[in-house]
């Protein structure tokens, strides 16, 4: 590894995604640029979102944005931020929160690697995948999401 060079695994850096919500003080100010949550929607609450290298333990970028936003919308600002480190390959590590058939395709059509941890309301594409050596299975996922439909 040449000096100031970050670390990869097989080529690519390891991006590891996560949100999490930031309790705020109640100033007018803050609730303004961040809204609230809770049953009474009276605590002023922030999203937050960082994209991490684990094996540098460095942070590539980080968001905080309204608490009306998912860690979707604040994963797709880390995507922009992401694409300025010009010929670096990324692979994005998100936990089951963030897949989705949207998320999948943007993520291919922006070139990026990612493994998504999948929940059990993804059975019938992890069963497949389970049952098959599918070398398109990126490209089914994109075209038609219902293929893997019960």
């Amino acid at each position: 590894m040449r000096d100031g060079e970050l670390q990869t695994f097989k080529g690519m850096h390891l991006a590891a995604v996560d949100g999490m919500r930031i309790a705020c003080e109640n100033t007018p100010e803050l609730i303004a640029e961040f809204g609230c949550s809770g049953s009474n929607k009276d605590a002023c609450t922030a999203l937050a979102s960082a994209a991490y290298d684990v094996i540098e333990h460095v942070s590539y970028d980080c968001q905080i944005g309204s608490y009306s936003l998912s860690e979707r919308d604040l994963l797709d600002r880390h995507l922009d931020r992401l694409e300025t480190f010009k010929g670096e390959k990324f692979l994005i590590i998100a936990d089951r929160g963030y897949p989705s058939y949207d998320l999948i395709e943007t993520l291919i059509d922006r070139g990026f690697s990612f493994a998504l941890r999948l929940s059990g309301s993804w059975k019938s594409v992890i069963s497949h995948l389970h049952d098959t050596n599918d070398k398109e299975l990126q490209y089914e996922l994109r075209v038609n999401p219902t293929h893997f439909a019960s």
